[in-house]
């Protein structure tokens, strides 16, 4: 690369670094909970038009999908940010830390829409993609009952009809700059589950009269971690949580009713059928010993994050030296209904720094990160798009 190209890129990530700290700190200032990010969504919107997107359109009540139309269309790549914040109040000190009491952006979706809002200004700096129309895709909700699944419903994928798909996720684990990708698993299925017993109440002192629904629960509560343990290939990682558990009204009264709430978690759909139909198993045998009937309800369901090989190479070269082998995780991420919908990836980019003090987990009072980062991501972006040169400016320095 010449100087003067080199000397020209180098003043375009000064510039757009500039940009993504102002924005993505503006967005960290007022955090919205999902489904409520009404100026999270203005916010984006007014700052894509300044951009200069060729389109804009509203999806999920406060999602946002823009197009950057290409010069000579022959495909499409869609890259998704999610949008809402967590219930939780802020410890940073910084001074552009959350005005909203209780809550904040405890998980990096405000670098992730900044990187997007980014992306969009090195595109119009850049000029317009050759051959690759460019869909950017702001998701509501990713903290509850997802909103990936209800964005593509509505046709966010559609016209023009995305042909590969890709998203991040900031991870305080990994050393910071680092791109973390593998084909295969990336994160696991969850499945969300309530479980109601029902017994008949009778006084402490007559227990024969009754049918202890408490006594039930904690007998199956035990019960359930033998799945994992004994029903589960150990080959196949997984993992179940009762977290929950509401039973009885009075210290001396059998317990009528009991409530457990409990999420399976694993990757793949036969590990996952296994573990539930245990349960269902066990639930039939706890109705006949403890004479009591049972429920099971299924809730929130996302499917796991698993990477096509051609999607995670392509990140993993465009990440060149920066490429580490990703470990899976046991979390969720509803990222996967997109896949499901087309091919796609998803990697982690490190935030983890000692020396700037960026040490907290994610959904922590105290998680925080240097905006600089957010740059090797809207680099990988830039060399699927095939902006190389100004990539590479920035990756490979």
């Amino acid at each position: 690369m010449q100087s003067v190209e080199r000397e020209r890129y180098t003043r375009l990530w000064e510039e757009n670094l500039r940009y993504i700290t102002q924005v993505r700190r503006s967005l960290h200032a007022q955090p919205e909970l999902g489904t409520k990010e009404e100026k999270t969504h203005d916010f984006l919107a007014r700052e894509l038009e300044h951009l200069g997107v060729d389109e804009l359109h509203t999806y999920y009540g406060t999602g946002l999908r823009a197009v950057i139309r290409a010069k000579a269309p022959a495909r499409t790549l869609a890259f998704r940010a999610d949008m809402d914040a967590l219930p939780i109040s802020e410890q940073t000190g910084r001074d552009f830390a959350s005005q909203t009491p209780g809550v904040m952006h405890a998980c990096g979706h405000d670098g992730h829409m900044a990187a997007l809002l980014g992306l969009a200004q090195l595109i119009q700096a850049l000029g317009r993609p050759q051959d690759a129309n460019v869909v950017l895709l702001f998701q509501p909700d990713e903290e509850g009952e997802g909103g990936a699944a209800r964005m593509i419903a509505q046709g966010a994928l559609k016209d023009p009809d995305v042909d590969e798909v890709y998203g991040f996720h900031l991870m305080p684990d990994l050393q910071e700059g680092l791109v973390a990708v593998s084909q295969g698993p990336m994160m696991a299925l969850t499945n969300e589950f309530d479980i109601q017993i029902t017994g008949a109440s009778a006084h402490g002192a007559t227990p024969h009269m009754g049918s202890d629904a408490l006594t039930a629960a904690a007998y199956l509560i035990t019960q359930m971690q033998t799945i994992v343990s004994r029903r589960v290939d150990p080959g196949q990682m997984a993992a179940l949580t009762i977290g929950r558990m509401e039973a009885g009204q009075v210290c001396n009264a059998l317990a009528a009713q009991a409530h457990l709430e409990g999420i399976m978690r694993a990757y793949d759909e036969r590990t996952h059928d296994k573990m539930r139909a245990t349960i269902r198993e066990m639930l039939a045998g706890l109705e006949k010993s403890f004479e009591v009937k049972t429920a099971y309800i299924q809730k929130c369901y996302y499917p796991p994050v698993i990477n096509p090989a051609p999607n995670a190479r392509k990140v993993r070269e465009a990440a060149g030296k920066r490429a580490v082998e990703a470990t899976p995780k046991l979390t969720a991420e509803d990222f996967s209904f997109y896949q499901q919908a087309v091919p796609g990836a998803y990697f982690f980019l490190g935030t983890r720094s000692g020396e700037k003090g960026f040490l907290a987990p994610l959904h922590a009072p105290r998680f925080d990160f240097d905006e600089a980062v957010l740059q090797v991501a809207q680099a990988i972006y830039l060399r699927l798009l095939g902006y190389t040169q100004a990539a590479t400016c920035l990756l490979e320095p």
